[in-house]
């Protein structure tokens, strides 16, 4: 019973799965497993077009239909072609693996823009509108669907000479948690698996292509490759296959966003990876980790690998005598075909300076113009111009120079008289102001104007004055009878107080006070009535 659980787990019956790359290596064993684990349709896609007829004739069956779509994934059009085929032909799709890439080398040093776009448009751009097509198609019709993107290890930092690549991987895993993140609610699981150097076709074809010195190590390179590994071995295709069956199924049940590492290391643990010295860096033939050509030379004579068995040659005696006269030459960078199809002894960028020099056109030599007379720019540039300069033509030169000097010199003066006269100017100007301020102004009314202490009030004469106002000797009725600084009605009010004092208690039968008759009064008159009671007559009455 529990067999049957697990058979029924991983089962990928009447599924429809796209597979990039499955014309070899890990994608081929992919659509392989896929077909024996009941998938309904199989678009297996890529650039070798025979390979991929053949492999979809062979799985072909009654209860499953492959068809082969060409695309190379470096075209846009090309790759959202992929998906658009697989819907006309399935009209659903359930799983998406994203397993083409390419491997270019190429570091720091020598990565061409070229290279770099190529190596992100396959690696990082394909994969996000594939997944984009996908998940339409899947959200369209309700799936509950799966993607798994194959990533790499070296996504966490890389070697120098795949530097391009780390990062077009490093770029994959953080689409594969955007992505895993932004489908959850549709139910759309998106995975990753990074995994380490594996046994493939293509990477035969890249180590002896691109590692290998001789013909003894083309042969040789996996077996060597193979003991430095814990498990003694390279990781098969058929083992990372299984894995992604396993992302792929039910039974990784709701399992998204992650990056499972598969690979003989345990990123994060041990030493902190010191790097090693530059010759024992893992390399390309032709690949050169400086900048400076002049060294190029000694960087390919290091071995390519570090396991590398190829023979070194004997240096020559250092007796030997080496011109002076003549620098030595640049070594020139191999070929494409030896070294690569792109960075690896390609096209170098940024261009070396002997590059520059073969672009421009040359200065004419001087050698042989007697006359012509060099200027201090011309000699500050390339003094080796001129050979044997006679006297005739160092005397033109300095009196050139002290004129130039002299012209200079005189330019400095002229602009600081420039600004000492706008200084003068200035100064000029807010003196003027000041005094203008100064002086009271044509628009300024009488008010305005000081009083002349002639026209002052005596002191005393202020207190006295000020001392009949508070008495209310001045008359109430005139606001004009005030000294300056003070209120004009403050009599009244005062005199309204002591009436008030005076008179508060005595009033009338409506409720208002003699105050109010003099002063007058803001509040309304209070009016009350009261109701004469007549008193019974008496019965004798």
């Amino acid at each position: 019973m529990q067999q049957q659980t697990h058979t029924s787990k991983s089962s990928l019956k009447g599924k429809v799965a796209v597979v990039t790359g499955s014309t070899q290596g890990l994608g081929e064993a992919t659509v392989r497993l896929f077909k024996e684990r009941g998938c309904r349709g199989l678009v297996i896609s890529g650039r070798n077009e025979k390979r991929g007829q053949e492999l979809a004739k062979e799985l072909t069956s009654t209860s499953c239909t492959a068809i082969f779509v060409k695309a190379d994934l470096e075209n846009l059009d090309e790759c959202r072609n992929i998906i658009s085929v697989a819907d006309e032909t399935f009209g659903s799709l359930d799983i998406l693996v994203n397993a083409a890439a390419t491997t270019d080398r190429g570091s720091i040093w020598d990565t061409t823009p070229e290279d770099y776009d190529r190596i992100m448009s396959v690696n990082t751009k394909a994969p996000f509108f594939l997944m984009q097509d996908a998940a339409r198609i899947m959200e369209r019709e309700h799936i509950e669907g799966s993607i798994i993107n194959i990533s790499s290890t070296a996504s966490y930092g890389s070697m120098p000479m795949i530097a391009a690549y780390g990062m077009s991987k490093g770029a994959l895993n953080v689409a594969t948690k955007n992505f895993a993140y932004s489908l959850m609610w549709s139910r759309i699981r998106v995975n990753a698996l990074a995994i380490g150097q594996m046994d493939t076709p293509g990477e035969d074809e890249i180590q002896r292509r691109l590692h290998c010195n001789s013909d003894s190590d083309k042969q040789n390179w996996k077996e060597s490759a193979e003991l430095n590994q814990p498990f003694g071995r390279l990781l098969k295709t058929d083992e990372v296959a299984r894995c992604i069956a396993f992302c792929a199924s039910e039974e990784s049940g709701m399992m998204t966003g992650c990056v499972i590492d598969f690979d003989q290391s345990v990123f994060g643990a041990g030493n902190s990876p010191v790097p090693p010295p530059k010759e024992q860096w893992p390399r390309a033939n032709g690949m050169t980790f400086t900048f400076d050509e002049k060294k190029d030379s000694k960087a390919q004579s290091a071995p390519s690998t570090p396991t590398s068995t190829s023979k070194t040659t004997k240096s020559k005696p250092a007796s030997t005598p080496v011109s002076k006269s003549k620098p030595a030459a640049a070594s020139t960078p191999p070929s494409a075909s030896a070294a690569g199809n792109r960075s690896p002894g390609g096209t170098r960028w940024p261009p070396s300076p002997a590059e520059k020099e073969s672009k421009t056109t040359a200065i004419p030599p001087r050698v042989n113009d007697k006359n012509a007379t060099p200027t201090s720019g011309e000699l500050a540039k390339d003094p080796e111009n001129i050979i044997n300069p006679s006297i005739e033509h160092i005397t033109e030169l300095c009196t050139s120079i002290t004129s130039e000097l002299q012209e200079s010199r005189s330019a400095a003066n002229d602009k600081k008289k420039i600004l000492s006269n706008k200084e003068v100017v200035k100064n000029e100007e807010e003196n003027k102001g000041k005094q203008d301020r100064s002086k009271p102004s044509a628009t300024m009314s009488h008010i305005d104007e000081p009083y002349p202490d002639e026209d002052r009030p005596d002191p005393s004469e202020f207190l006295a004055m000020r001392k009949m106002q508070r008495e209310g000797k001045f008359d109430v009725n005139r606001p004009d009878d005030y000294l300056p600084g003070t209120d004009p009605f403050a009599s009244a009010k005062m005199e309204k107080d002591r009436v008030k004092k005076q008179y508060s208690s005595n009033s009338d039968n409506c409720g208002k006070s003699k105050v109010d008759d003099w002063l007058g009064s803001d509040k309304p008159q209070k009016r009350t009535w009261k109701v004469k009671e007549e008193k019974p007559s008496s019965p004798s009455s």
